[in-house]
Protein backbone atom coordinates (compact mmCIF):
# COMPACT_ATOMS: atom_id res chain seq x y z
CA UNK A 1 0.00 0.00 0.00
CA UNK A 2 1.48 3.37 -1.20
CA UNK A 3 2.36 5.89 1.95
CA UNK A 4 -0.32 8.76 2.02
CA UNK A 5 1.17 11.86 0.85
CA UNK A 6 2.03 14.42 3.78
CA UNK A 7 1.85 17.97 3.58
CA UNK A 8 5.49 18.82 3.84
CA UNK A 9 5.97 17.06 0.90
CA UNK A 10 3.66 18.42 -1.38
CA UNK A 11 4.74 21.99 -0.22
CA UNK A 12 8.13 20.92 -0.71
CA UNK A 13 7.64 19.32 -4.40
CA UNK A 14 5.74 22.60 -5.48
CA UNK A 15 9.14 24.50 -4.55
CA UNK A 16 11.40 22.21 -6.06
CA UNK A 17 9.60 21.81 -9.07
CA UNK A 18 9.29 26.28 -9.13
CA UNK A 19 13.31 25.51 -8.95
CA UNK A 20 14.36 23.00 -11.21
CA UNK A 21 11.81 25.03 -13.90
CA UNK A 22 13.98 27.91 -13.33
CA UNK A 23 17.14 25.45 -13.90
CA UNK A 24 15.39 24.44 -17.40
CA UNK A 25 15.20 27.79 -18.35
CA UNK A 26 19.00 28.81 -17.55
CA UNK A 27 19.90 25.77 -19.58
CA UNK A 28 18.25 26.03 -22.68
CA UNK A 29 19.15 29.60 -22.43
CA UNK A 30 22.54 28.54 -22.79
CA UNK A 31 21.59 26.43 -25.44
CA UNK A 32 20.70 29.78 -27.33
CA UNK A 33 23.25 31.57 -26.04
CA UNK A 34 25.88 28.98 -28.06
CA UNK A 35 23.25 29.22 -30.95
CA UNK A 36 23.68 32.82 -31.69
CA UNK A 37 27.49 33.28 -30.66
CA UNK A 38 27.88 31.10 -33.78
CA UNK A 39 25.78 32.90 -35.73
CA UNK A 40 27.33 36.22 -37.39
CA UNK A 41 23.60 37.66 -37.74
CA UNK A 42 22.51 36.96 -33.95
CA UNK A 43 25.60 37.11 -32.25
CA UNK A 44 25.15 40.90 -31.65
CA UNK A 45 21.56 40.37 -30.04
CA UNK A 46 20.62 39.31 -26.75
CA UNK A 47 20.01 36.33 -25.78
CA UNK A 48 16.56 35.42 -25.00
CA UNK A 49 16.23 34.09 -20.78
CA UNK A 50 13.16 33.02 -18.94
CA UNK A 51 12.55 34.19 -14.87
CA UNK A 52 10.02 33.23 -13.04
CA UNK A 53 10.06 36.36 -10.74
CA UNK A 54 6.74 35.55 -8.86
CA UNK A 55 4.73 32.79 -8.98
CA UNK A 56 1.37 31.96 -7.23
CA UNK A 57 -0.21 29.01 -6.55
CA UNK A 58 -4.10 27.88 -5.36
CA UNK A 59 -3.92 24.40 -4.14
CA UNK A 60 -6.69 22.43 -3.04
CA UNK A 61 -6.21 19.57 -0.73
CA UNK A 62 -7.90 17.73 1.93
CA UNK A 63 -6.82 17.27 5.58
CA UNK A 64 -7.00 13.32 6.14
CA UNK A 65 -4.94 13.03 9.15
CA UNK A 66 -2.10 14.42 11.71
CA UNK A 67 0.64 12.77 11.77
CA UNK A 68 2.86 13.68 15.41
CA UNK A 69 5.50 14.74 15.80
CA UNK A 70 8.93 13.33 17.65
CA UNK A 71 11.41 15.10 19.95
CA UNK A 72 15.00 14.70 19.18
CA UNK A 73 16.84 11.41 20.79
CA UNK A 74 19.96 12.44 22.38
CA UNK A 75 23.11 10.54 22.30
CA UNK A 76 24.33 9.18 26.25
CA UNK A 77 26.82 11.67 27.17
CA UNK A 78 29.19 8.76 27.57
CA UNK A 79 28.92 7.65 24.11
CA UNK A 80 29.66 11.06 22.69
CA UNK A 81 32.70 11.43 24.74
CA UNK A 82 34.28 8.38 23.41
CA UNK A 83 33.02 9.50 19.52
CA UNK A 84 34.42 12.87 20.49
CA UNK A 85 38.04 11.42 21.90
CA UNK A 86 38.75 9.32 19.26
CA UNK A 87 38.74 12.44 17.33
CA UNK A 88 40.58 14.38 19.51
CA UNK A 89 43.13 11.05 19.17
CA UNK A 90 43.22 11.47 15.17
CA UNK A 91 43.83 14.71 15.23
CA UNK A 92 46.64 14.77 17.72
CA UNK A 93 48.67 12.47 15.79
CA UNK A 94 47.69 14.34 12.59
CA UNK A 95 48.88 17.57 14.01
CA UNK A 96 52.23 15.86 15.62
CA UNK A 97 53.14 14.39 11.85
CA UNK A 98 52.52 17.32 9.98
CA UNK A 99 54.75 19.23 12.90
CA UNK A 100 57.49 16.81 12.03
CA UNK A 101 57.23 17.33 8.43
CA UNK A 102 57.86 20.67 8.99
CA UNK A 103 60.33 20.08 11.80
CA UNK A 104 62.50 18.54 8.60
CA UNK A 105 62.47 21.35 6.03
CA UNK A 106 65.23 23.32 6.46
CA UNK A 107 64.17 26.95 4.90
CA UNK A 108 61.64 26.69 7.43
CA UNK A 109 62.20 30.88 9.83
CA UNK A 110 64.10 30.30 13.18
CA UNK A 111 60.81 31.65 15.04
CA UNK A 112 58.02 28.32 12.90
CA UNK A 113 61.08 26.26 13.40
CA UNK A 114 61.44 27.32 17.38
CA UNK A 115 57.32 26.98 17.71
CA UNK A 116 57.16 23.51 16.47
CA UNK A 117 59.60 22.42 18.21
CA UNK A 118 57.84 23.98 21.21
CA UNK A 119 54.24 22.32 20.43
CA UNK A 120 55.73 19.22 19.85
CA UNK A 121 57.05 18.74 22.72
CA UNK A 122 53.75 20.08 24.25
CA UNK A 123 52.26 16.85 22.59
CA UNK A 124 54.53 14.61 23.32
CA UNK A 125 54.07 15.78 26.94
CA UNK A 126 50.52 15.42 26.64
CA UNK A 127 50.22 11.73 24.80
CA UNK A 128 52.67 11.64 28.20
CA UNK A 129 50.47 12.37 30.64
CA UNK A 130 47.16 10.70 28.69
CA UNK A 131 45.52 13.75 27.84
CA UNK A 132 42.88 11.99 25.93
CA UNK A 133 42.05 9.83 28.47
CA UNK A 134 41.63 12.63 30.57
CA UNK A 135 39.86 14.62 28.00
CA UNK A 136 37.08 12.00 27.87
CA UNK A 137 36.53 11.69 31.31
CA UNK A 138 36.14 15.30 31.46
CA UNK A 139 34.16 16.15 28.91
CA UNK A 140 31.89 13.03 29.65
CA UNK A 141 31.40 14.45 33.57
CA UNK A 142 31.01 18.30 32.09
CA UNK A 143 28.14 16.84 29.40
CA UNK A 144 25.85 14.94 32.27
CA UNK A 145 25.87 18.09 33.85
CA UNK A 146 24.75 20.43 30.76
CA UNK A 147 22.53 18.30 29.98
CA UNK A 148 20.67 18.48 32.96
CA UNK A 149 21.05 21.90 33.29
CA UNK A 150 19.87 22.39 29.49
CA UNK A 151 16.71 20.09 30.46
CA UNK A 152 16.04 22.06 33.51
CA UNK A 153 16.45 25.57 31.73
CA UNK A 154 14.06 24.06 29.13
CA UNK A 155 11.06 24.02 31.47
CA UNK A 156 10.02 20.93 30.74
CA UNK A 157 9.62 21.14 27.12
CA UNK A 158 11.94 18.75 24.76
CA UNK A 159 15.24 20.77 23.81
CA UNK A 160 15.72 21.38 20.00
CA UNK A 161 18.40 19.74 17.97
CA UNK A 162 19.99 23.23 17.71
CA UNK A 163 20.30 23.35 21.25
CA UNK A 164 21.76 19.84 21.92
CA UNK A 165 24.02 20.39 19.47
CA UNK A 166 25.42 23.26 20.60
CA UNK A 167 26.07 22.34 24.58
CA UNK A 168 28.02 19.21 23.10
CA UNK A 169 30.25 21.23 21.08
CA UNK A 170 30.43 23.90 23.65
CA UNK A 171 30.89 21.52 26.39
CA UNK A 172 33.57 19.72 24.37
CA UNK A 173 35.68 23.00 23.99
CA UNK A 174 35.18 23.77 27.43
CA UNK A 175 36.98 20.31 28.33
CA UNK A 176 39.37 20.28 26.16
CA UNK A 177 40.41 23.92 27.18
CA UNK A 178 40.33 22.90 30.93
CA UNK A 179 42.64 19.79 30.28
CA UNK A 180 45.22 20.59 27.39
CA UNK A 181 45.71 23.50 30.01
CA UNK A 182 46.35 21.66 32.53
CA UNK A 183 48.60 19.59 30.51
CA UNK A 184 50.52 22.82 29.14
CA UNK A 185 51.08 24.16 33.10
CA UNK A 186 52.55 20.52 34.31
CA UNK A 187 55.16 20.68 30.53
CA UNK A 188 56.14 24.15 31.76
CA UNK A 189 56.72 23.37 34.91
CA UNK A 190 58.65 20.35 33.73
CA UNK A 191 60.64 22.55 31.48
CA UNK A 192 61.46 24.42 34.24
CA UNK A 193 63.08 21.42 36.50
CA UNK A 194 64.85 20.38 32.86
CA UNK A 195 66.55 23.63 32.37
CA UNK A 196 66.82 24.10 36.56
CA UNK A 197 68.67 20.04 36.08
CA UNK A 198 71.12 21.42 33.29
CA UNK A 199 72.17 24.53 35.20
CA UNK A 200 72.28 26.32 38.56
CA UNK A 201 71.68 29.79 36.43
CA UNK A 202 68.16 28.92 35.25
CA UNK A 203 65.36 30.98 36.32
CA UNK A 204 62.44 29.40 38.74
CA UNK A 205 58.85 28.67 37.63
CA UNK A 206 56.88 31.75 37.69
CA UNK A 207 53.18 30.32 37.51
CA UNK A 208 52.13 33.55 36.46
CA UNK A 209 54.21 33.33 33.13
CA UNK A 210 53.09 29.62 32.89
CA UNK A 211 49.35 31.28 32.83
CA UNK A 212 50.00 33.55 29.98
CA UNK A 213 52.18 30.84 28.25
CA UNK A 214 49.23 28.60 28.52
CA UNK A 215 46.50 31.46 27.09
CA UNK A 216 48.91 32.06 24.14
CA UNK A 217 49.25 27.91 23.36
CA UNK A 218 45.53 28.07 23.69
CA UNK A 219 45.16 30.40 20.71
CA UNK A 220 48.19 28.94 18.05
CA UNK A 221 46.41 28.01 15.00
CA UNK A 222 47.17 23.83 15.76
CA UNK A 223 45.24 24.33 18.92
CA UNK A 224 42.12 25.82 16.77
CA UNK A 225 42.06 23.01 14.43
CA UNK A 226 41.96 20.31 17.04
CA UNK A 227 39.18 22.33 19.11
CA UNK A 228 37.34 22.66 15.58
CA UNK A 229 37.24 19.22 15.28
CA UNK A 230 36.41 18.12 18.56
CA UNK A 231 33.38 20.53 18.11
CA UNK A 232 32.22 19.30 14.86
CA UNK A 233 32.53 15.41 16.13
CA UNK A 234 30.57 16.44 19.44
CA UNK A 235 27.81 18.28 16.92
CA UNK A 236 27.54 15.18 15.16
CA UNK A 237 27.46 12.65 17.78
CA UNK A 238 25.03 14.54 19.91
CA UNK A 239 21.93 13.36 17.98
CA UNK A 240 21.20 10.13 18.02
CA UNK A 241 17.55 11.33 15.86
CA UNK A 242 16.80 14.28 15.07
CA UNK A 243 13.46 16.39 15.44
CA UNK A 244 10.56 15.09 13.19
CA UNK A 245 7.55 18.27 13.42
CA UNK A 246 4.20 17.05 13.25
CA UNK A 247 2.85 16.71 9.61
CA UNK A 248 -0.56 16.36 7.47
CA UNK A 249 -1.68 13.87 5.48
CA UNK A 250 -2.98 14.97 2.68
CA UNK A 251 -5.23 13.96 -0.67
CA UNK A 252 -4.88 16.41 -3.37
CA UNK A 253 -5.53 14.37 -6.38
CA UNK A 254 -8.51 15.78 -8.49
CA UNK A 255 -10.32 12.73 -7.92
CA UNK A 256 -10.21 12.30 -3.72
CA UNK A 257 -11.34 15.98 -3.80
CA UNK A 258 -13.76 15.55 -6.20
CA UNK A 259 -15.78 12.60 -4.36
CA UNK A 260 -14.94 13.51 -0.54
CA UNK A 261 -18.41 15.16 -0.45
CA UNK A 262 -19.46 17.32 2.07
CA UNK A 263 -19.08 20.15 0.26
CA UNK A 264 -16.62 23.35 0.33
CA UNK A 265 -16.19 22.77 3.82
CA UNK A 266 -13.86 20.11 3.67
CA UNK A 267 -11.92 21.23 1.31
CA UNK A 268 -8.78 23.12 2.40
CA UNK A 269 -6.99 25.64 -0.26
CA UNK A 270 -3.48 26.71 0.36
CA UNK A 271 -2.75 30.25 -1.36
CA UNK A 272 1.24 30.35 -2.12
CA UNK A 273 3.15 33.30 -3.62
CA UNK A 274 6.84 32.19 -3.98
CA UNK A 275 9.11 35.12 -5.11
CA UNK A 276 12.22 34.13 -6.84
CA UNK A 277 16.32 35.10 -5.44
CA UNK A 278 18.48 33.82 -7.10
CA UNK A 279 22.28 32.88 -5.94
CA UNK A 280 25.40 33.72 -7.85
CA UNK A 281 29.20 32.14 -7.08
CA UNK A 282 31.57 34.97 -6.08
CA UNK A 283 34.90 34.55 -6.06
CA UNK A 284 37.48 36.32 -3.60
CA UNK A 285 40.93 36.14 -3.01
CA UNK A 286 42.30 37.34 0.36
CA UNK A 287 45.91 36.63 1.54
CA UNK A 288 46.69 34.61 -1.88
CA UNK A 289 43.85 31.85 -1.14
CA UNK A 290 41.07 31.78 -3.02
CA UNK A 291 38.15 31.29 -1.51
CA UNK A 292 34.30 30.83 -3.18
CA UNK A 293 30.99 31.18 -1.78
CA UNK A 294 27.19 31.58 -2.79
CA UNK A 295 26.04 34.80 -2.89
CA UNK A 296 22.32 36.55 -3.89
CA UNK A 297 22.84 38.44 -7.06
Amino acid sequence: MDEKPKLSDVLGALVSSVANGRNVADVEALRIAHRYHKNELLRGLPVPRLRLYRVSISLPLILSGVVPGTPAERNDPAEIARVTTDVLGAGIKDVTQRLKDMDNLKSLPDDQKNLVGHYKRFLDTAAKLEASKRFREEFSGQLKRAFLDMELSEGGTAPSDASIRSVAAETAENAFRHVMSEVYFLYAQERVAEKKAASETAEPFEPDRARKSTKEIMGEDYTKQLIHAIRSAADSAAITKPTVPPDFHVAVDTESIKNAGGGPDVVTRINMVLLEEGLEWLTEVRDGKETTKLMPE
